[in-house]
């Protein structure tokens, strides 16, 4: 987890951070992923519990939530059908650091105290309380009629793409692309030559299916390699990268998730770059094809 989640009880004045963990279908694995990271925190003595997390009856998922501290969930009646619900005023009692609230999108019980799942996450957030969270990809609004065109299917529940944009930090279950490419953000531009650099970039394409296009951009903020699945490969242009946030937020933060869009209104991609730890080792930029995964 980075450290945008807090370490204990945060001031009602500030505004608890968002956390996204984006996925493409149901049953990519985002809940899991959640309930990991939750777990670190704990470990790392963080304050975290479970406000919400919909198992489907997994029992690797169910077994990773018997580990976490769970806030007793409201019951709402619909028809003579009893559904559970996120129970806000408990977890605003309880005041978490971090709470985990799955089902970004998830539309409430009719009389519930809101009639979406993120507007019971914005008045944790108001409060002052940290929130990670799981959403698919064809859920986020601006994206539902372009999905819609690719599956033929209709999501009726969506998630105003504000909210998403206000996350902190989206989590595309990079976790292969980070491990296979990292190594490559810690030689510094004097070691190994671009044909060299070229190899490597290219046996990493072969190596991760999701990456369709992977550039190199020196300390300076300057391209000096990319090679790709859709173009030709170039070298050496030098492409002035020095004020874009693929170069900026990744030596920043180490770490940059771009935001998902749909290239030629087919496939979801997104940009992940990573920079290494030493300031002349420069940055790494990818661009993940997500369905591939």
């Amino acid at each position: 987890m980075s450290s945008g989640m807090s370490s204990g009880s945060t001031p009602a004045s500030v505004r608890g951070r968002l956390r996204v963990y984006l996925g493409v279908a149901p049953g990519a694995g985002k809940t899991y992923a959640m309930m990991a990271e939750a777990k670190r925190l704990a470990e790392r003595g963080v304050d975290v519990v479970v406000g919400m997390v919909e198992t489907h009856e997994r029992t690797d998922t169910e077994a990773m939530l018997a580990t976490l501290e769970q806030i007793p969930l409201a019951q709402a009646s619909r028809r003579g059908a009893i559904f559970d619900e996120l129970d806000v005023d408990k977890v605003l009692a309880r005041r978490p650091a971090v709470v985990l609230v799955d089902e970004l999108a998830h539309s409430c019980v009719p009389g519930s105290r809101h009639e979406k799942r993120w507007e019971d996450v914005q008045e944790l957030l108001v409060a002052g309380i940290d929130v990670i969270t799981a959403l698919n990809v064809q859920h986020v609004d601006s994206l539902n009629d372009a999905v819609e065109a690719v599956t033929g299917i209709a999501q009726h529940e969506t998630v105003p793409d504000a909210v998403v944009a206000a996350a902190d930090k989206i989590e595309e279950f990079v976790t292969q692309i980070d491990s296979q490419v990292g190594w490559t953000t810690q030689l510094p531009w004097t070691d190994g030559t671009l044909d060299q650099r070229r190899f490597d970039a290219l046996r990493l394409l072969r190596q991760v299916p999701a990456i369709t296009e992977l550039a190199q951009i020196d300390s300076t903020g300057h391209e000096q390699l990319r090679v790709s699945r859709l173009t030709m490969d170039v070298v050496g242009s030098g492409v002035d990268y020095s004020h874009k946030p693929e170069f900026t937020e990744a030596v920043a933060h180490k770490v940059y998730y771009g935001p998902v869009y749909f290239r030629r209104e087919s496939e979801p991609y997104m940009t992940l770059s990573l920079a290494g730890t030493r300031r002349d080792t420069g940055v790494i930029s990818t661009l993940c094809g997500l369905r591939s995964r």
